[in-house]
């Protein structure tokens, strides 16, 4: 699995070697640039998703937490 931003700097790469090798015969650089662009978005999506994930694990474990604190203040109060 590709580090976020991994993919995209990989797609980079290629297009700034492909425009390197350009030609009458090969694609445009609008073409090039056009495939690094959607190329790069699920590795964009893939980190916005990430992030929620995390956001979402943080958010349960303080409720876990708020919790056990609330279940240990009842026990204490019996």
């Amino acid at each position: 699995m590709f580090a976020v931003g991994g993919q995209q700097q990989r797609v980079d790469r290629l297009v700034v070697a492909a425009h390197g090798r350009h030609s009458a015969a090969s694609p445009s650089w609008a073409d090039l640039d056009l495939l690094a662009e959607v190329l790069g978005r699920p590795d964009e999506r893939a980190g916005e998703l990430a992030k929620m994930a995390d956001d979402a694990r943080i958010a349960s474990e303080q409720c876990e937490r708020d919790y056990d604190a609330l279940v240990r203040r009842q026990s204490d109060a019996d």
